[in-house]
């Protein structure tokens, strides 16, 4: 589990640098951007476990990693453009939810 966190860490970390050709995200905001949302998901997740609440719901968690990352990058960044905002936001959403299938395809193998 630590190693994916590091492995989607490390691949968000370069997504977010070779897709900010300005500068505007420093590694600090960066880290925010991914840390955030994981933080976010892992206490409510422990939440829906812990009261056995419906499992639909950790699908409704997992979007809050396209979500918080927007809402911080539209905090960093006011001078980007909407649709980079978003396409920003949907490549880590899209690197979390690859590493996910990965790591849960080699535990199913």
């Amino acid at each position: 589990m630590i190693i994916q966190v590091l492995i989607t860490g490390a691949l968000i970390l370069g997504f977010l640098k070779l897709a900010d050709k300005e500068n505007v995200m420093d590694f600090f905001g960066s880290c925010t951007i991914y840390l955030a949302p994981l933080v976010t998901v892992g206490v409510l997740d422990f939440t829906i476990g812990y009261f056995e609440l419906p499992a639909f719901l950790h699908l409704i968690t997992f979007s809050l990693f396209f979500v918080i990352p927007y809402l911080i990058i539209n905090a960093i960044c006011e001078t980007y453009t909407t649709k980079k905002k978003v396409l920003l936001s949907v490549g880590v959403f899209a690197i979390v939810l690859v590493t996910q299938v990965v790591l849960a395809v080699l535990i199913g193998s």
